[in-house]
C-alpha cells in the first residue's frame, strides 16, 4: 500500500509540473498576441497584403481595445 501511495504523490507531482510548464507558456503566448494586436506589424517587401488587411486590423483593436470616453 505505501508503494502504490508513493507512485501516486509522484504522479500528481509530475502533474502539477506539467500544468505550471504549460501555465507560463500560455501566459507567455497571449503576450505575444497582445503584442501583435497593440504594434504594428511590419513584413518584408516580397509579402504582399490585400488592401483591407489594414481595415481588418483596424476593426480588431477597436473591438478589442475600445476607446475611453
Amino acid at each position: 500500500m505505501p508503494d502504490k501511495l508513493d507512485e501516486n504523490i509522484q504522479a500528481q507531482v509530475a502533474l502539477l509540473h506539467m500544468i505550471a510548464d504549460y501555465k507560463a507558456h500560455i501566459v507567455r503566448e497571449m503576450e505575444y498576441a497582445q503584442n501583435e494586436l497593440l504594434v504594428p506589424v511590419v513584413y518584408p517587401d516580397g509579402i504582399e497584403l490585400s488592401s483591407g488587411v489594414d481595415e481588418d486590423l483596424h476593426d480588431v483593436r477597436a473591438s478589442c481595445f475600445p476607446r475611453s470616453p
